[in-house]
């Protein structure tokens, strides 16, 4: 892991994967029918996501995939749902290329009002490349709002859930498993050690210790909340 501290307290986390990522590099993102009606089951807790989407100069996509089914289910031991906002398209060649150092990708979004909400929900950047790497890639503010993907279109699903899990992770406040005494690394984990499938599996995917900051952290609210802040970023 390496960090880059862009402004107090707040860190940068790096966390490259081992094994590729996968989709159709040529497809589009999928349009996400969004809805204030979030039929939440008893005591859960809601995060808002919003997807961005990087297009270079000629208008081609970052690869983009995400089952918001498994990552639920893997955030159901928390009691955390996620809901994903319409995806936007934001062009910006030296993003998509990886050529932008990360403090100055997140200060371009930010000053050119690309990045939602008032660190109150998840802002996920779709990059073709990151840190001048192809995916599986990803970066994220520990804790924060903001988590910078590249994702990989050569293998499997599973991963591209895997890296959203974790590294949104760190945006709720988590650490690597190896870097936290309250998470043994020989577990799997989310956040640690383990096959991808056992690691989301929601039997294992977060402790006790985990849990509580989640449910606790500034992008986590209750449904009255989260249906407020749906409607209020949907219409912007």
């Amino acid at each position: 892991m390496i960090q880059m501290i862009l402004k107090k307290k707040i860190y940068i986390c790096l966390c490259i994967l081992t094994l590729a990522l996968g989709c159709s590099k040529d497809n589009e993102p999928d349009e996400v029918e969004v809805t204030t009606d979030i039929d939440l089951p008893e005591d859960f807790k809601v995060v808002i996501v919003q997807p961005i989407i990087i297009t270079n100069d000629t208008g081609v996509a970052s690869f983009y995939d995400v089952d918001l089914e498994k990552i639920n289910n893997a955030y159901s031991r928390a009691k955390v749902k996620f809901v994903f906002l319409k995806t936007k398209s934001v062009k910006n060649d030296a993003i998509y290329n990886g050529s932008m150092g990360l403090g100055e990708m997140k200060n371009w979004l930010s000053d050119n009002n690309h990045l939602a909400g008032d660190r109150d929900i998840v802002n996920l950047v779709c990059t073709e490349n990151l840190a001048g790497s192809g995916g599986p890639i990803g970066r994220a503010e520990v804790p924060g709002s903001v988590t910078f993907l590249a994702f990989d279109s050569n293998v499997g699903s599973i991963l591209n859930v895997f890296v959203v899990s974790h590294e949104v992770g760190h945006n709720f406040g988590l650490k690597h498993a190896n870097e936290d005494e309250n998470v043994d690394n020989e577990l799997p984990n989310v956040m640690g050690n383990g096959d991808y499938e056992d690691r989301l599996n929601p039997k294992n995917s977060f402790n006790s210790y985990q849990i509580d900051i989640i449910r606790n952290a500034n992008i986590t609210h209750d449904e009255e909340k989260a249906k407020a802040l749906i409607e209020k970023y949907n219409l912007e």
